[in-house]
């Protein structure tokens, strides 16, 4: 599965890159959205969970491919 990721990243960065950046921008907002469903903490505020998913990937750089 993170094989065929990477070669789908790689591909569209070479060739379509705004559909990609579109894309991973759409994939960002899914990650949020779900936090906030799943989690209490961040229940009506869409900022704290912005917050907490640019920390996640600062502290761990490698925990998502994109």
């Amino acid at each position: 599965m993170e094989a065929s990721v990477r070669g789908w990243l790689s591909y569209y960065g070479k060739y379509n890159i705004d559909s990609l950046k579109l894309t991973l921008q759409s994939l960002n907002h899914a990650i949020v959205r779900w936090a906030i469903r799943k989690y209490k903490r961040f229940k009506g505020s869409s900022k704290r969970a912005w917050y907490r998913l640019i920390k996640c990937y600062q502290s761990n750089p490698k925990l998502f491919y994109h």
